[in-house]
């Protein structure tokens, strides 16, 4: 899933939830150069931009982020803190899999 939306969303950016002015990709120099961590923000922007959640996207993310915890950690806070702000435009049924994620994600730490 993840792979798949990387050439279509490749140009979006998700605004950072603690630096309002900076985006996730102007932050890339920062981060780990990674693959696998870019694929993560294309996830992200695409669950915030058409609100739904793909079960396998949740898992290839969970993966990222045990493989690159710290560099993940920030896209996640960023990209979940804006999907979560969006909460009124997701219907409820589509939050169930988001908070899966955010409890397997919990347990790792």
């Amino acid at each position: 899933m993840i792979e798949n939306l990387v050439c279509s969303y490749e140009q979006e950016n998700i605004p950072s939830a603690f630096q309002p002015n900076v985006s996730v990709t102007e932050c890339d120099e920062v981060l780990v150069d990674s693959e696998a961590l870019r694929r993560l923000r294309v996830y992200l922007n695409f669950v915030f931009n058409n609100k739904t959640f793909d079960e396998q996207g949740i898992e290839d993310a969970v993966s990222i982020f045990i493989k690159a915890r710290t560099p993940a950690s920030s896209i996640l806070c960023d990209g979940l803190c804006d999907i979560l702000c969006a909460t009124y435009d997701i219907d409820h049924a589509a939050l169930f899999p988001l908070f899966k994620f955010i409890s397997k994600v919990g347990c790792l730490f």
